[in-house]
């Protein structure tokens, strides 16, 4: 029995290397060693990078942007940072204009953050945030140089405010292209908020790219107030809704001053065809140029019988739908629990919903919802603080027909990201995609457990890839005795 035993694992030995495959919600070993990347301090002396969305370009590569530097609030010496990564995890050192992986823009030494990216139809990279008092874009080409032939100045960048206002604060928080001319002319989309009222509102506007087709004034930007609110709210996501124009989703005060969860949309094109010429801007509403009335503006009720406050975070259409997923945080008296709901294309509630806690530590924060392609969703975010007092970069995935947790994911639906409890690490999960597979990479900010003499946490970006399916082509788990080497993650 013996000899048998050694005969069988020195055949084993001598197969090729696999790799192996911990299964749905387990970190990818493929990505970075072990299915996360923490990248180094960008400058040493003022350690307080953050990460802060993702595009997973068609080959696989991942490029992640968030803020180089600057102190905690995000004063001074901070940049736009953007960061390119091979799918397995390796800095892409064709990337960048000193070809080591990164792009950095201080632009003119202002606080800045870039908060946004998308990869347009040319593959440029585009790049959303803010600059100063004002909204900003950048855009890229492939190789991570700034694409000098776009933008309003033909330099590669622009910037925007309400009423073109450097008195007050417009911020970018969100982007989606439109796309209504079909070939390389596209309107960018973006939203945020301004502050110019003494609080913030809600802000949307639109650049056309390049811009021969829009007799209107380049860019069209204008504050948004839907009804039954007191004009004081946020813009934190924006999809394109085709013909319609676009989807916007965020929270708002309504007249008693309570926070709402809204997802709007306009109910006309941003851009539009008039005889032959193509005519751009927000016309639903009233003569100032705001939006109809919201989808939704909705307070969720927890078991205790109460309103509770409500944010949406992120929304999505999943793919061959005409619905909006909106996901974001429910307030009670024991911190914030994932919300989640769906509305038709006209704006009514679906019976996919939830309110419910992706980890049992106190608050709970979704930033990002994805839809796999087998009928589940998933919400990316961080927990609460845990028993050590910090939080956790955590992904859960719901089933779409009963809104429970899938217990075919991680542990109970539940793939949470626990750095190093004894250095009190943690991080928080801002951003996330799917990458061909379906496989989740999040990007976010990894504080490292120390801090400045001032308390403030020295903080760095990370980025991590979490195995989605566990089933179907995917699935290698011993078929045919063995696991076999096909990569479930990457290009």
């Amino acid at each position: 029995m013996k000899t048998l035993a050694a005969a069988i694992f020195a055949a084993l030995a001598m197969l090729p290397a696999q790799r192996a495959y911990a299964g749905a919600g387990s970190l990818d070993p493929g990505f970075g060693g072990d299915g996360v990347v923490i990248l180094p301090s960008i400058y040493p002396a003022s350690s307080f990078d953050s990460g802060a969305k993702v595009a997973i370009q068609a080959d696989g590569k991942i490029v992640v942007v968030g803020r180089a530097g600057g102190d905690a609030s995000g004063i001074w010496r901070s940049a736009f940072l953007a960061v390119r990564l091979n799918p397995d995890g390796s800095l892409d050192t064709s990337f960048g204009p000193d070809h080591d992986g990164y792009f950095i823009l201080p632009w003119g030494g202002v606080a800045s953050n870039a908060t946004s990216v998308l990869i347009d139809m040319h593959g440029d990279i585009v790049i959303g945030g803010n600059e100063g008092h004002r909204a900003a874009v950048v855009w890229l080409r492939p190789d991570g140089t700034v694409d000098a032939s776009q933008g309003p100045e033909g330099n590669g960048t622009a910037n925007f405010a309400v009423n073109d206002d450097d008195a007050h604060t417009t911020t970018l928080n969100a982007m989606t292209l439109e796309n209504p001319f079909g070939g390389g002319t596209y309107h960018l989309d973006f939203a945020g908020t301004y502050d110019g009222a003494g609080f913030q509102q809600m802000m949307l506007g639109s650049y056309n790219n390049p811009g021969p087709y829009d007799p209107q004034p380049n860019p069209f930007i204008t504050v948004i107030v839907p009804p039954g609110t007191n004009g004081n709210g946020v813009v934190t996501s924006l999809l394109d809704n085709g013909d319609a124009g676009v989807i916007y989703g965020g929270y708002a005060q309504d007249a008693s001053g309570s926070t709402q969860c809204v997802v709007g949309a306009s109910t006309d094109d941003i851009c539009h065809v008039v005889g032959d010429d193509v005519v751009c801007g927000w016309f639903a509403g009233d003569a100032g140029g705001n939006f109809a009335n919201p989808f939704v503006d909705q307070i969720f009720s927890t078991e205790f019988g109460t309103a509770a406050p409500c944010y949406v975070d992120a929304i999505m259409r999943p793919p061959v739908s005409t619905w909006t997923v909106a996901a974001g945080r429910e307030f009670f008296a024991g911190g914030t629990r994932a919300v989640y709901f769906t509305l038709d294309g006209l704006g009514d509630f679906l019976p996919y919903f939830n309110v419910f806690a992706m980890t049992p530590w106190g608050d709970n924060s979704p930033r990002e919802v994805l839809a796999q392609r087998d009928g589940k969703w998933l919400l990316a975010g961080f927990s609460g603080a845990d028993l050590s007092n910090i939080s956790d970069p955590v992904v859960a995935r719901v089933r779409v027909i009963d809104g429970a947790l899938d217990p075919g994911f991680g542990a109970g639906g539940v793939s949470l990201l626990d750095f190093d409890l004894q250095d009190y690490a943690h991080g928080e999960t801002y951003g996330a995609a799917l990458d061909a597979h379906g496989c989740i990479v999040s990007v976010g900010t990894y504080y490292n457990g120390n801090s400045d003499e001032g308390g403030r946490d020295f903080s760095q970006v990370f980025v991590s890839r979490v195995e989605g399916d566990s089933g179907g082509a995917n699935d290698t788990i011993f078929r045919d005795g063995f696991d076999l080497a096909t990569p479930v993650c990457g290009p």
